[in-house]
């Protein structure tokens, strides 16, 4: 019985409780050829003259951030849509992670990711 309770109690656990990871997780500036920075700071995704809120958690592939708007890439440059609802950005499974992967609209042909390496903190000389 008691394995048939952990067989059907578990995954019903990992269903209703998602897992999040330390909010500190993706802190940092990440930039990309394409399409400049991004800075992760205290729950806030910032880009220029904008900002929107995030989660970081986790699933079965990798840790990723979850802002509570669409963010994504169009043009070459970073957009926050206020009016939809936002998508997983994949974290690298380093720690701490060393790149985000934003994407495209994906409501438009030509879905593309891009991917945003940490810049690296330079310490005091």
């Amino acid at each position: 019985m008691g394995l048939s309770v952990m067989l059907v109690g578990l995954p019903l656990y990992w269903a209703l409780f998602q897992p999040t990871q330390p909010i500190s997780l993706a802190d940092g500036a990440y930039r990309s050829n394409c399409c400049g920075t991004v800075s992760l700071e205290n729950v806030r995704m910032i880009i220029p003259h904008h900002e929107v809120s995030y989660a970081v958690e986790y699933d079965k592939a990798v840790s990723y951030v979850l802002p509570n708007h669409l963010v994504g890439v169009d043009e070459g440059h970073v957009f926050i849509d206020f009016g939809r609802e936002g998508t997983k950005l994949r974290l690298d499974d380093t720690r701490p992670p060393q790149s985000i992967v934003l994407n495209s609209d994906p409501a438009y042909p030509g879905y593309e990711e891009f991917r945003f390496f940490r810049i690296s903190e330079q310490s005091p000389s």
